[in-house]
């Protein structure tokens, strides 16, 4: 019946409480690719299927990530060249706004590096790859020693050289914030110091492969001293203290971010003299602004905006697969679904099929697990849940609630602007299965810390799963191990089995080994229905013509890169 209903666009006859929290969404966690596939439009730009490969031969790491090789997406052949040096100034939307004022150990580091203000030791470039980027080069000594070279011509911002003890005392910050970047505690590193010029040595406590591409994590992004010198009771403040090729301007707000040229860049000087990022949590009012020509490139396309640009040669547009799935999260800690029967039933109860197809418009593919069928590590034998309303409600029966007894808040944010959508369809559906559902639609940032805590039923989510590198390590380790239980474990998840798991994938430098644990925990989390996996993510990104040299990165990482243009 919903597959109808939602075809004809209304869902009639359905009482719905929603409640809604004023005030600005925040950042749904870092969020975001894995087989992008070319769109059959002119005006469409895409990207090469993924190929497996190596991590470069440069270095004596050994492999760490197994990436797709993207093909850099052409500009519009009747665009004109760059007036290199002029200024030109770049105006961005996106929905997220920061949250901690740009501290660099939370999200928001993630704007910093998207703004063009900060940078790594290493990066994840565009083709997936982990490559040199402050550090030029890196190896590994013993199985737990990683020594790190560093380029020797780099300067902050605010004029302070770049040395090893920039880096130290980067990662000694966030070995003493109260939540680290995942694998930068101290039950993972043993020290970090500098023996000599330009060199940094990192010891852990047990051998971590995956430790090259943590130093791509945008929150292990070096600041000046100065910034750690001033900070006082707070986090140090990244205005002027970063390496990359733009310096905030201003204060960071949930309006907005401004940044300029860096004049000094150690990487050559950026085609751009400026540009703004809005944050503008409303799909409609994003797509208007790109319209209109207010904005330049937008992120996050709303899927209901597409006809505006679909065939309008004034515009490009990218679509790529993301390494993030949209997830039903159910509490397996308290509450109704800490009943194995309660977490099948939902299973049952969802169309993700229907949801696809009507509410997303055919954007996207449903999913069974956590990881798209493209992805590496990828469990192929999972058995999907089938769509089973009467089903649901024999489970729910089973675990002793009549038809309409088992009530849940089904909780999600309007910042992706599909999931309002989304939400009611889950609602009748979930009603369908026996359940009693109310909607909550808040922003993020009111909801999360309830959610850590174990304080909801159900959360719809965007969830990126190649958090740090093309590895989903961080992401299991995030979502579905006890120790992250009231820290980042959206799912209140905890089973040993799967911790024991993940500690054995860190101790590996086999890629093919690592991923057959992975596809272990897969089964587990999918034989105790630990979450609604409900799609697979398309993301698509948006810009005028005369923006030149663009192209979407799967971690979202960098925007305002030295090769982004506009024509004048």
């Amino acid at each position: 019946m919903l597959t109808r209903i939602l075809q004809k666009n209304t869902i009639p006859g359905i009482a719905i409480s929603i409640l809604i929290l004023a005030g600005i969404a925040c950042s749904d966690s870092a969020e975001d690719l894995a087989d992008p596939a070319p769109q059959p439009t002119a005006a469409v730009a895409g990207q090469s299927a993924p190929a497996a490969t190596q991590a470069p031969a440069a270095t004596t790491a050994p492999a760490a990530t197994q990436a797709p090789v993207a093909t850099p997406v052409p500009s519009t052949p009747e665009q004109p060249a760059s007036s290199e040096g002029s200024a030109k100034e770049i105006l961005i939307v996106t929905p997220f706004a920061p949250s901690a004022n740009g501290a660099i150990e939370t999200d928001d580091a993630g704007i910093l590096m998207s703004a063009g203000a900060t940078e790594t030791m290493l990066k994840i470039d565009f083709d997936g790859q982990v490559k040199p980027y402050l550090a030029q080069s890196w190896s590994l000594g013993r199985d737990d020693t990683w020594e790190f070279t560093l380029r020797e011509d780099v300067n902050f911002q605010d004029g302070a050289h770049l040395d090893e003890q920039s880096i130290v005392a980067s990662v000694s910050y966030l070995l003493g914030v109260p939540n680290p970047p995942r694998g930068f505690t101290a039950d993972n590193i043993a020290s970090v110091e500098a023996p000599a010029d330009y060199t940094v040595v990192i010891k852990t406590v047990e051998p971590d492969y995956l430790m090259p591409s943590r130093f791509a994590a945008r929150a292990t992004a070096a600041l000046s001293p100065t910034a750690y010198q001033e900070r006082g009771d707070g986090p140090p403040s990244p205005i002027g203290t970063g390496t990359g090729p733009f310096v905030i301007e201003g204060d960071i707000s949930i309006e907005s971010i401004r940044y300029v040229r860096n004049e000094d860049y150690w990487d050559g000087l950026a085609n751009l003299s400026a540009g703004e990022t809005l944050f503008v949590p409303d799909g409609l009012v994003r797509a208007a602004m790109l319209e209109t020509g207010e904005v330049d490139l937008l992120n996050h396309l709303a899927i209901s905006q597409l006809p505006l640009f679909a065939d309008n040669s004034d515009f490009v547009m990218h679509r790529a697969q993301q390494p993030r799935t949209v997830t039903l999260n159910v509490n397996n800690r308290n509450g109704l679904f800490s009943d194995l029967k309660a977490r099948k039933a939902a299973q049952h109860a969802v169309d993700k099929d229907a949801i696809v197809a009507s509410v997303l418009e055919g954007v996207g593919e449903p999913a069974v697990g956590p990881f798209a069928p493209s992805e590496a590590w990828v469990n192929p034998d999972l058995a999907p849940y089938e769509y089973d309303p009467e089903r649901s409600k024999a489970l729910l029966a089973e675990a002793g609630y009549a038809e309409g007894e088992a009530q849940v808040a089904l909780w999600t944010y309007p910042s992706r602007a599909e999931f309002p959508a989304m939400a009611v369809a889950l609602h009748e559906m979930l009603n369908d299965g026996g359940f009693s559902t109310e909607i909550r639609l808040a922003p993020w940032g009111a909801l999360v810390d309830d959610v850590f805590a174990g304080n909801y039923d159900m959360f719809l989510v965007s969830r990126g799963h190649l958090i740090d590198a093309y590895d989903p390590e961080g992401f299991l380790a995030a979502d579905y191990t006890c120790d992250t239980i009231d820290i980042s474990n959206y799912t209140n998840y905890c089973n040993p089995e799967v911790d024991e798991l993940l500690a054995r994938a860190r101790k590996l430098s086999d890629l093919q080994e690592r991923h057959e644990i992975y596809r272990q925990i897969q089964q587990i989390l999918h034989d105790d229905a630990s979450t609604v996996f409900i799609n697979y993510t398309e993301q698509i990104f948006a810009h005028g013509n005369h923006v030149l040299n663009w192209q979407p990165h799967m971690l979202e990482y960098y925007m305002m890169t030295t090769e982004l243009d506009i024509a004048k």
